[in-house]
């Protein structure tokens, strides 16, 4: 979606409606139309994006699995969301460096909810001892999202320094899989 990258590239103050319509070869007034404003057009943008989100994390979030496969699916459709929207890493890196009523909204409306998913299973794996008890779950978040959102958000050194492609079917699968074993070896627990 051109508006979706144009507030990558430019974040929410930076992004302009008629650099959208040049994308888009539409008229800026027939986008105005269907969003009203600019704002309009960032929610509309936030939802086609969270959408995506929400049912990534669904079945991994899934309360009948057990909480240590919970984990490594959490931490696997980390890896899918950012590969699928790279875009959303852009745009949360450039609203967090220069916060404005954009980042609120983004933040408890779309943020806020997933983080407060996440964090929860984590909790949850702490205290019924499938992760190690001295894990935090606020710098895990860091730790996960940072390893699985890496190569999306700089795909040119993924290619030019080793010489993948960060956007295949392949390397997403393999990062996927790296990323579930570093935390299976480094944070889970042993199963009784």
């Amino acid at each position: 979606m051109a508006a979706a990258q144009e507030f990558a590239e430019a974040g929410f103050r930076g992004a302009s409606v008629s650099r959208i319509a040049r994308r888009t070869g539409v008229t800026q007034p027939l986008i105005n139309h269907h969003f009203g404003t600019k704002r309009g057009l960032w929610r509309a943008v936030l939802e086609w994006i969270f959408e995506d989100v929400r049912a990534e994390y669904a079945g991994a979030l899934n309360s009948e699995l057990p909480l240590r496969r919970q984990v490594l699916e959490m931490a696997r459709q980390t890896v899918y969301v950012f590969a699928r929207r790279p875009e959303l890493a852009r745009i949360v890196n450039t609203e967090t460096n220069h916060p404005s009523e954009a980042f609120d909204e983004l933040s408890s409306r779309y943020l806020e909810p997933v983080i407060a998913l996440t964090q929860g299973v984590m909790h949850r794996a702490i205290e019924e001892g499938v992760l190690r008890p001295d894990a935090d779950p606020r710098h895990l978040h860091f730790v996960i999202v940072g390893a699985a959102m890496q190569p999306f958000t700089e795909p040119e050194i993924a290619r030019r320094a080793f010489g993948l492609e960060p956007f295949s079917e392949d390397f997403i699968e393999r990062h996927a899989d790296n990323l579930c074993a570093m935390v299976e070896a480094g944070l889970l627990q042993e199963p009784d």
